[in-house]
């Protein structure tokens, strides 16, 4: 793929919208924030051998979000922190305003099925329907169909909520 400086670039943007996907497929901020950090520091171990590191970034740290929830909060190992976790360019803080700037569509998000919720997240983060095909195994119609799916339950459900909420 590339040298570190590519590594560099790639993470400085990558991550606080890697942390908003997982978001917006329902984790918590510590849990996606961990899951991020680990599935950088994998794709780090691995920068020169992954073809699409945007879409599989997504897929590991999916995986290892998943995996945290299932062992809980006392079992996380938390992930390595590196000097590009630790700049203040990706403060909690930070995160958090990404986070709540996308709040109403995280609460919609929410209330989908896992499937259309994380066909929908992959949708938002601008990857086509062949790409997320790809990257959940599945066949491009299925993603398709899951997507139109989910648009239609997301109508649904923003039509049914109080103004006040919107």
């Amino acid at each position: 793929m590339g040298d570190s400086d590519d590594f560099d670039g790639f993470f400085a943007h990558h991550f606080p919208l890697l942390v908003g996907f997982l978001c917006k497929r329902g984790f918590d901020l510590e849990v996606a924030q961990d899951a991020s950090s680990e599935a950088m520091l994998s794709v780090y171990e691995q920068w020169t051998s992954v073809t699409f590191p945007a879409a599989w970034v997504r897929s590991v740290a999916a995986r290892k979000a998943a995996a945290q929830v299932v062992r809980g909060r006392d079992g996380v190992a938390r992930a390595i922190r590196s000097d590009w976790a630790c700049s203040d360019e990706f403060a909690e803080d930070k995160l958090l305003a990404l986070v709540e700037d996308s709040s109403l569509v995280v609460t919609l998000l929410e209330r989908l099925p896992e499937r259309q919720r994380s066909a929908m997240a992959w949708h938002l983060d601008g990857f086509s329907n062949a790409e997320i095909a790809r990257h959940l195994d599945v066949r491009e119609a299925t993603v398709r169909s899951t997507v139109r799916h989910a648009r239609e339950r997301l109508k649904q459900i923003y039509q049914e909520m109080p103004e006040e909420s919107t």
